[in-house]
């Protein structure tokens, strides 16, 4: 009866020494979630249009090496829902971790255009390692 009461002691120590740990080790992340407007494809990446919360038209780059991997810093999300399309963005301790897209599959549809630039003329607006956003 000591050994087991002994032995349940131990786990409990050790369970709230792992709670005292993680809730120490907790980062801020914040998530927004904003309506695209329009988005050019480019080689490079895409330029984004999107709504700010005055309703004032912003834009942003997204390079395409965010979206290449499963190490990238984002994501596409194909598919033909209502609410598309839109992005969600997540930022960890103030700094840029995420970004996922939700985009119309068909690229015919309005949301889509292209970027016409010469590599060359937009090389610098997506060598970015973060989208300069503004709300």
């Amino acid at each position: 009866m000591k050994k087991a009461l002994f032995i349940l002691l131990v786990a409990l120590l050790l369970g709230c020494s792992v709670l005292v740990f993680a809730q120490q080790q907790q980062k801020d992340v914040y998530v927004k979630s904003v309506p695209i407007v329009k988005i050019l494809s480019h080689r490079l990446g895409y330029k984004v249009y999107y709504l700010k919360q005055n309703m004032d038209l912003a834009s942003f780059y997204a390079p395409v090496e965010w979206f290449v991997g499963t190490a990238g810093k984002g994501k596409i999300v194909w598919g033909r829902k209502p609410e598309y399309p839109y992005f969600t963005i997540v930022w960890e301790d103030g700094e840029f971790l995420y970004i996922k897209l939700y985009l119309f599959e068909n690229m015919d549809h309005d949301s889509w255009g292209v970027f016409k630039a010469a590599d060359s003329q937009v090389r610098d607006v997506f060598d970015i390692e973060a989208p300069k956003l503004e709300f």
